[in-house]
């Protein structure tokens, strides 16, 4: 029988790892004209994970979405870009909570949502478009 590591590849990777991983992934995609951007350090000395053309993407674990509400809404002030969130979801079927909560907040400030399964990476887009990543 497999390990976890061994099914779910995924599964260790950091929030760095995936940035990076979509950065790859959304330079030869349908998702280009989505996503497309890379990371941005800011005057202020912060960083943005991904900032695009219309978008200032902060990319989080799930359980931090709180956090990513903050920065997010602070890099869209800073960068004049919509606000938008990248949450990573470990266990997505047990993330109801924390996608509920970080939803209802990103509706009242129009800050845009994607999910990423990290178990079986897979992108879910603020359309409810899954994409395999």
């Amino acid at each position: 029988m497999r390990s976890d590591a061994e099914r779910l590849p995924y599964m260790n990777m950091k929030e760095a790892d995936w940035v990076l991983r979509m950065w790859r992934f959304l330079d030869s995609s349908k998702l280009e004209k989505l996503i497309v951007g890379k990371e941005r350090r800011l005057w202020d000395n912060t960083r943005i994970d991904i900032l695009t053309q219309n978008f200032a993407i902060e990319v989080d674990w799930v359980n931090k979405w709180a956090e990513a509400i903050g920065q997010s809404l602070h890099y869209s002030s800073v960068s004049y870009k919509k606000p938008g969130i990248c949450l990573l979801c470990p266990d997505i079927s047990n993330e109801f909570k924390y996608i509920y909560r970080c939803s209802i907040v990103a509706i009242k400030y129009d800050i845009s949502v994607w999910l990423i399964d990290t178990a079986k990476s897979i992108a879910i887009l603020p359309t409810g478009e899954r994409i395999k990543i």
